[in-house]
């Protein structure tokens, strides 16, 4: 089964534009030019600490995304978060809505969950833990800070949610910490709970290592849950012998 999606146009704009480029090119190599760059870019580029953008994943780049043995398929991944975790869009959640959803993939966890129900609602949240950070913590003086949040909120201004740009904008009138981590606390109340396996799953596992049988035995569920899913659920054949493999294991674990 093949997967195929149209990136967001909001990502293909910002993309081209240079908005997610940090450098403007290769990564300096001396210092004083990284400070320099730092210092002009980041009032035009979306540098913020919530999310890391990869100059290599360009639109088309992630359009044919065909997997990388680690994440789950239909994932496609377009940022980090600096610790191993990714964001990728997911269509198979769109459903008949015109939007990709956005979920965050954990590489230390079993379940990934969804950040956002859009690529501009993502922009939003990534933005404001950003700033609540910033404008509590930052070493940035507070009105620079302030500042470099309009100037932020004006490039992603079009790409955002109506009700979620009214309330960024309220807040910008006199940016604080407490106000912006208050409307991203409300934009993930209102982002429904919901999530799924996000990495492909081991077929075997070492028994050995393993002193508790309930332990080995929960281990093999949830990878009979991953791909019971692929294959039932979303018609991806060429899972079927994995499946068949840890469904195996189990009945060996628990005979009749």
């Amino acid at each position: 089964m093949s997967d195929t999606f149209n990136v967001p146009d909001a990502f293909r704009v910002l993309y081209y534009d240079g908005r997610l480029d940090y450098w403007g090119g290769p990564f300096p190599a001396d210092t004083p030019t990284r400070e320099r760059l730092l210092q002009e870019r980041r009032w035009e580029v979306l540098w913020w600490s919530s999310i890391e953008w990869e100059p290599d994943a360009t639109p088309e780049s992630i359009a044919g995304f065909g997997g990388d043995g680690q994440l789950r398929p239909g994932l496609f991944p377009f940022a980090g978060d600096g610790s191993g975790d990714r964001f990728c869009f997911y269509p198979r959640w769109q459903g008949e809505g015109a939007d990709v959803p956005v979920v965050l993939f954990r590489h230390d966890a079993l379940e990934s969950a969804l950040f956002a129900r859009s690529f501009g609602e993502c922009l939003g949240r990534a933005m404001l833990l950003h700033y609540a950070e910033e404008l509590a913590t930052g070493e940035d003086p507070l009105e620079e800070t302030a500042d470099l949040y309009r100037a932020h909120l004006a490039i992603v201004a079009p790409y955002l949610p109506v009700g979620l740009r009214e309330a960024m904008q309220t807040a910008s009138a006199r940016p604080d910490a407490d106000e912006v981590a208050a409307v991203e606390r409300a934009l993930a109340c209102e982002i429904p709970e919901r999530s799924l396996i996000g990495a492909l799953q081991p077929t075997r596992y070492r028994a050995d290592l393993i002193k508790r049988r309930d332990d080995l035995v929960r281990l093999y569920r949830n990878s009979e849950r991953l791909y019971r899913e692929l294959v039932e659920d979303e018609g991806r054949e060429e899972y079927r012998t994995e499946l068949a493999a840890v469904r195996a294991e189990l009945d060996r674990l628990e005979p009749g």
